[in-house]
């Protein structure tokens, strides 16, 4: 009775880390893209400052 109760355990510790491991990279994946869009905007911003600077020279 105590094995089968443990064998359960340890299956629901094991189900409930394989949960965490797919959140952990959901939560990675979220963040590389905020990140890759605020480089994307902010190589936007940059060209666009420097050609409006070059057209008013």
């Amino acid at each position: 009775m105590t094995e089968i109760n443990l064998h359960e355990e340890l299956k629901e510790i094991r189900k409930e880390i394989k949960n965490l491991k797919l959140e952990i990279t959901q939560y990675k994946s979220f963040v590389g893209g905020v990140l890759w869009a605020f480089m994307a905007l902010s190589a936007a911003v940059t060209f666009l400052y420097e050609w409006i600077k070059e057209v008013l020279k």
